[in-house]
């Protein structure tokens, strides 16, 4: 009986360790799981600026940086070329939180990124970079074996996909040229109604242009004349590009080109049967053009001198926004819309969001350009390209739009 009674005595503490170690691994499971289970959920399209700081002696220099979640990725770009870091999500606590590590050119070593996603921003973001073996005696001298980077997020605008963007209000406005006649590609004037959605404030510029390229790959041909005349500096519009680079670029950017109908209702900046975002008269106060024609009922007011004094484009923003706050809708660059172009579509258009013909050979352009006479500065021209456009695009840039979520 004794020896029965030790046997199961045994059983019972052999079961109750066997079960202590069960609950142990549930938990264990039950914590980790999440991390497993969300991966479907994904960060890409998201973009952040900020600025990178090192502890420890590094800390005495900063730089720019953007975080880019694209294609599963963690993109770093102060790096060049750019960092990529397959990245996983996982919920913990209520907080969506990602992990990123991968290996660098640097010196052999691997950058290992950790940080929680909030909805709008980046929060408590650290990156170490774990240095290799490839070191020389400056690196050992001057560096540890591992380098903490903080990443804080700039303290306003932290989503890429809305800096630089404005919300263009719903509304119903009267499209055309209320002065036109029937042999006009933009009459008969007719009642457009209009969704809520987001606009650049500015064109797209050289440096915005020449990220994507060099994150993506994107075979573009910098020719020399529009770089080094037309638009100088990362700050100019970009031009020479046609209409499948643009949307090429849009998509990059988790955005879309605007429909014409979009580009006349945002242009108008809020202001009925006006030919230009501002008023009914224009100025080289006002606009980046080239000159009056001489056979307009405003040459007789028009004057040479103001503001613009730019031979070729001017930097973004140069002039005053209109009503909505955009800069540029009329002059500077010649800004591509999604749609087909048909000269008489304006007859046959629907009244809720028109979207253009549904084949075409060319695809509307608005606003004017730097080399256009004034009267084609008016919210109301109409213009047209082939998609891939050889010439004359100098003069030829964007802006993007984005659908409310």
């Amino acid at each position: 009986m004794k020896m029965e009674n030790h046997k199961s005595r045994s059983c019972r503490a052999i079961s109750i360790i066997t079960c202590i170690f069960l609950v142990g691994v549930i938990k264990v499971w039950a914590n980790e799981s999440p991390k497993n289970d969300s991966l479907s959920m994904t960060l890409d399209g998201k973009s952040f600026k900020g600025q990178i700081k090192a502890n420890g002696f590094l800390g005495f220099f900063k730089s720019r940086e953007k975080l880019i979640f694209n294609d599963g990725s963690l993109i770093t770009t102060s790096s060049k070329p750019h960092i990529r870091l397959p990245y996983q999500t996982f919920q913990e606590n209520g907080k969506t939180k990602f992990t990123a590590r991968g290996p660098t050119d640097y010196d052999g070593g691997t950058i290992e990124w950790t940080g929680t996603y909030n909805g709008e921003s980046l929060e408590n973001v650290k990156g170490d970079w774990i240095r290799g073996e490839k070191g020389h005696f400056l690196h050992d001298l001057l560096l540890t074996d591992v380098v903490t980077w903080f990443f804080t997020p700039d303290p306003i605008q932290h989503q890429f996909d809305y800096i630089n963007m404005v919300l263009i209000p719903s509304g119903i406005f009267k499209m055309g040229n209320p002065a036109g006649e029937e042999e006009y590609d933009n009459f008969p004037v007719h009642t457009v109604k209009i969704d809520s959605f987001y606009m650049d404030k500015y064109e797209v510029t050289v440096e915005e242009f020449r990220q994507f390229t060099q994150e993506t790959g994107y075979k573009f041909n910098w020719r020399l004349w529009e770089k080094h005349f037309v638009s100088p500096t990362d700050n100019h519009p970009m031009v020479n590009v046609d209409w499948n680079e643009a949307t090429a670029y849009a998509e990059w950017s988790g955005k879309r080109l605007p429909t014409e109908a979009e580009w006349e209702y945002a242009a108008r900046g809020g202001l009925d049967d006006m030919r230009y975002p501002w008023g009914n008269t224009i100025t080289k106060h006002d606009a980046n053009f080239h000159k009056y024609w001489k056979n307009d009922d405003e040459f007789k007011n028009s004057s040479m001198t103001g503001k613009d004094t730019w031979r070729f484009a001017s930097p973004v923003g140069s002039f005053a926004p209109n009503g909505y706050g955009l800069y540029d809708m009329a002059g500077n660059a010649s800004e591509w819309c999604q749609d087909f172009y048909s000269r008489n579509y304006y007859s046959v258009s629907p009244e809720d969001n028109p979207q253009g013909p549904e084949t075409g050979n060319t695809k509307v352009t608005r606003g004017g350009h730097w080399y256009s006479w004034h009267t084609g500065l008016r919210v109301y021209q109409r213009g047209s390209n082939p998609p891939d456009v050889k010439r004359w695009q100098d003069v030829l840039g964007f802006r993007c739009v984005k659908d409310l979520d």
